[in-house]
Order: structure tokens, then C-alpha cells, then sequence
């Protein structure tokens, strides 16, 4: 069934809830993004121009006709980032993992540099800027070994969350779905009834998220990211990312939700060779 544009509307609305750094039909030129969240933004007929991207946090944006000329995107992720009739001129991107990003219609034109940039899970542009090529199990065998690290556990950086689909099957979700006034009438339930029946139901939802929520943070209900898998094992090599997670885990004592945060830690250690 086709969207209509107004419902495509709303999606979006509901969807895209940072408004802090959503732009539209704009020209802005040297600005430094780094570290700031651009997590469920709608950036569209935006022109970014000599921008510096750093440590910036992508998760779940849509990007759509915009131009990012002479811009630095450095060390984080695009996670899940739908870009559209986008274009990246004379750009530079290190230490960038896209991963999980739509794209339709592009262009990166030929005066971009990359090093060390990831397209999961498809190559997208065919570039081989890869150090390494180590085997995802081992690098998945290593990253298992340093979960017992709160902090990494529940950045959401290597261990994502999943959606908690044991909790919410399409049976429970019908069987919790709120009662509307229109399917009261044909319930043959009175409003008193109908509001009663929402309360407990909502109570039930929310029993359920709670129990999402703590079973995410002991390691349930999250999962490697296939993605960052990749990401390490074309980085590093075994023993660097052996030593790197080792330094981290006995070093990060604070929450952290960036990517960057992680990959500093690991160049840290090695760094001290």
C-alpha cells in the first residue's frame, strides 16, 4: 500500500525527535559538529560547507538533499542513517563506519579521501581502504571476552540493542494494543470500561519494557554489531584489538554512547608500545 505524503508526515514526526540539530534549507559554513548528537534529526536542502564532523553521533537521521562540500567526518558511525539525494564534495572521512545506511541517489565524487571507511553491509563505493583482514569470528571471540565491562556492555556502541522481540511478539502487541472509542462500540464496552481496560494494559506494556530495559543492561537482549565486527577486524589485528579492548576494559569507568570514545582507548594502548 502506497504512503501518502501526509503519512509519511507523521512517521517522520514521530520519528525524528531531535529538533536541536535539524536543519532545513540552509547554507552553513564552519561549523564545528564535533561531539554533538544528530541522533533522530531531519536534515533537508541543507548545504554544509568546511564543517568538521568529529566524534558526532548519527543514529537512526534522515539526510535528504544536502551537499557536504570541503567537510571532516572523523572517527563515529552512521548507524542507520538514510541519506537521499545527497552529495560529498572533496570530503574526508577517517575512521568512519557507515553502517546499516540507506542511500538513494548519491554521489562521492572523486576528490573525497577515505581512510579507513567501512560501507556495511555492502561495500557501497567499491573502495578497499582496509589494513587488515582478520575473520570475524576471531574478532567476535575477543569482543565476548571484555563483556564483562558494564560501560562497554551498555554503550550501545559494539553490543547494540535489539528490539526485545521475545517481549513483544505481534500477538502481545495486538493483545496490548489501546482500545479506541470506535472499537468500543463494536466490543459492546462502556467508556468507564474502556479507559480500565487501557490502564491495565498500559501497565502491562510498561511491566514488559522495564523488564526489556534491566535484561539490556546484564547483556540480554543485545548483540554484536555485525558492522562494528567488521569495522575492527579491518583496523586491527588480533593482538592489537586482544591488548586495545583489555586497556579499555580496565580503564572506562564512566558512560559512554560514541564510538570514538572506544576506538581512543584502543589507539591509547597502542600507542604505549
Amino acid at each position: 500500500m502506497k504512503i501518502t505524503k501526509f503519512k509519511r508526515y507523521k512517521q517522520d514526526k514521530k520519528k525524528y525527535i531531535n529538533k536541536v540539530f535539524s536543519y532545513r534549507n540552509i547554507k552553513l559554513q564552519n561549523r564545528n559538529y564535533s561531539r554533538k548528537n544528530f541522533d533522530y534529526t531531519i536534515n533537508k536542502l541543507v548545504i554544509f560547507e568546511n564543517c568538521i564532523f568529529e566524534q558526532t553521533k548519527f543514529n537512526e537521521a534522515k539526510i535528504t538533499q544536502c551537499l557536504f562540500k570541503n567537510c571532516i567526518f572523523k572517527n563515529f558511525e552512521f548507524y542507520k542513517v538514510a541519506f537521499s539525494n545527497v552529495s560529498f564534495e572533496n570530503c574526508i572521512f577517517e575512521n568512519i563506519l557507515f553502517n546499516l545506511s540507506s542511500f538513494n541517489s548519491y554521489i562521492f565524487d572523486k576528490r573525497n579521501t577515505f581512510k579507513h571507511t567501512i560501507f556495511y553491509p555492502s561495500n557501497l563505493l567499491g573502495i578497499d581502504n582496509y589494513i587488515h583482514n582478520n575473520t570475524t569470528e576471531d574478532i567476535q571471540k575477543i569482543i565476548e571476552n571484555y563483556k564483562s565491562n558494564i560501560y562497554i556492555l551498555q554503550s550501545n556502541t559494539i553490543f547494540k540493542k535489539t528490539r526485545g522481540n521475545n517481549y513483544f511478539t505481534k500477538s502481545i502487541k495486538k493483545e496490548l494494543k489501546k482500545i479506541t472509542p470506535k472499537e468500543a462500540l463494536k466490543l459492546k464496552i462502556s467508556k468507564k470500561q474502556r479507559l480500565s481496560e487501557n490502564a491495565k494494559r498500559k501497565e502491562k506494556r510498561n511491566q514488559l519494557l522495564r523488564k526489556s530495559y534491566e535484561d539490556s543492561l546484564i547483556g540480554k537482549n543485545r548483540k554484536i554489531d555485525d558492522g562494528i565486527i567488521l569495522f575492527f577486524s579491518k583496523k586491527y589485528t588480533l593482538l592489537e584489538l586482544d591488548q586495545g579492548f583489555k586497556y579499555a576494559s580496565e580503564n572506562i569507568k564512566v558512560k559512554f554512547s560514541n564510538l570514538s570514545i572506544l576506538l581512543k582507548y584502543i589507539d591509547k594502548r597502542l600507542s604505549l608500545k
